[in-house]
């Protein structure tokens, strides 16, 4: 469980938090060692929510209403929990799209963090507590920390996902629905019967955007003469495959709180024609 958690954390702090709090349960003639863990493994849990939902950006997320409204400015923990893992999604896009119950989440990390509170607080029955007990405890608290982690990663996977599924939408119109002159002066009339793509890889991400790159073909049928002509026997047809690539930029920081394509340019190698 340590290296798992390890591998979600970024920052060096984050990681010396995480093997200071594990070191107090070797010193097992520390009668505070259970204590100790708790709390630099609820600091650790806190700095990791404060640094996937700053205030700054959980304060602009779109479904955010404080809970008090003498204070517009404070964030409860769980509205920092829904941040991390829909950032500005809608409720019913985290629902449909990335497939989170987002209460569940939310209470078994509440469930954790309680847990670790109850020990930081030394009164007689969390002091110098026996070995089993804090066995099982800290166990139990990396579960569930470990399991918050997966969540969020499972939700930035699910992001990524909605937005290939974006990509092949708006290639569908792209193809279908929209002029590209690289087939159009190939002959009189043209179809697109169908694309294949090859390749699809991420260029960039940050906590706005995606930006994809797919490759592949499109297979087009090339008519030469009008339709009479063709009826006539006087035409001529033929299908041909092309190779294209195309570059997406996908939103999924906006104010309507949805994945968009924000900008799309597909561009369509012709030169095996003429060759």
């Amino acid at each position: 469980m340590k290296r798992s958690i390890l591998s979600y954390l970024e920052t060096s702090f984050e990681k010396d938090l995480l093997e200071a709090a594990l070191k107090n349960l070797e010193d097992d003639k520390n009668k505070l060692r259970l204590n100790n863990f708790a709390y630099a493994a609820r600091e650790l849990t806190r700095h990791y929510l404060k640094r996937l939902a700053p205030d700054a950006k959980v304060l602009h997320a779109p479904w955010f209403k404080p809970n008090n409204p003498d204070k517009p400015k404070e964030i409860t923990r769980e509205q920092r929990i829904k941040y991390a893992i829909q950032g500005y999604l809608r409720d019913d896009i985290r629902e449909s799209v990335l497939k989170i119950d987002l209460n569940e989440v939310s209470k078994n990390l509440r469930k954790s963090i309680n847990d670790l509170s109850k020990y930081t607080h030394v009164e007689p029955e969390t002091f110098n507590v026996d070995a089993t007990t804090v066995t099982v405890v800290s166990n139990n608290i990396m579960k569930d920390t470990l399991c918050f982690f997966e969540t969020i990663s499972k939700a930035q996977t699910s992001v990524e996902d909605a937005v290939d599924a974006c990509v092949d939408e708006e290639m569908v119109s792209q193809f279908y629905y929209e002029t590209h002159d690289e087939i159009d002066i190939l002959a009189t009339h043209d179809e697109v019967l169908g694309y294949v793509v090859t390749r699809l890889i991420r260029l960039a991400k940050d906590d706005e955007i995606i930006t994809k790159k797919a490759d592949g073909f499109v297979k087009v049928r090339l008519q030469y003469g009008s339709d009479g002509d063709m009826r006539r026997d006087d035409g001529y047809e033929t299908v041909i495959e092309l190779p294209f690539t195309s570059t997406f930029v996908a939103n999924y920081k906006n104010c309507e709180g949805d994945i968009h394509i924000e900008s799309a340019e597909v561009n369509v190698d012709n030169d095996s024609f003429f060759e």
